[in-house]
């Protein structure tokens, strides 16, 4: 519908979800599906992103959610207090496998290989 009605090129630069890094191997390989099916059908996709890269600040949850490729280390419900990360908290990114390997696969080789599409599968 985009393409149709202001036909210009289409770079997806947010499409974050809060799940299990299992559930967001999932979830990451079905949106990519379904980009790749637009782009079939004749979008004019250049480029996606994910969001975000880190355990992040949400205006309307707080610290609560971690929509990220990497957890850190001194950010969580069970760690952090209520007025957030201080100067002892530790930033250290931790990686969400398999969720960073999925897309760090999907990134360097810039497709989606079909052992992805069968493990995970496609969108629905």
């Amino acid at each position: 519908e985009y393409e149709a009605r202001y036909h210009l090129p289409q770079l997806i630069t947010e499409s974050g979800f809060i799940d299990t890094p299992k559930g967001k191997s999932r979830k990451i390989v079905r949106i990519l599906d379904s980009v790749h099916d637009a782009i079939a059908q004749g979008a004019n996709v250049f480029g996606y992103t994910y969001w975000t890269l880190n355990h992040d600040y949400e205006w309307n949850n707080g610290w609560a959610e971690n929509m990220g490729l990497f957890d850190i280390a001194g950010i969580s419900r069970q760690k952090l207090p209520e007025s957030g990360p201080g100067p002892d908290t530790d930033f250290t990114r931790i990686p969400l496998h398999p969720f960073v390997d999925v897309y760090g696969q999907i990134a360097q080789e810039n497709r989606l290989a079909p052992e992805l599409i069968q493990k995970y599968g496609k969108h629905p």
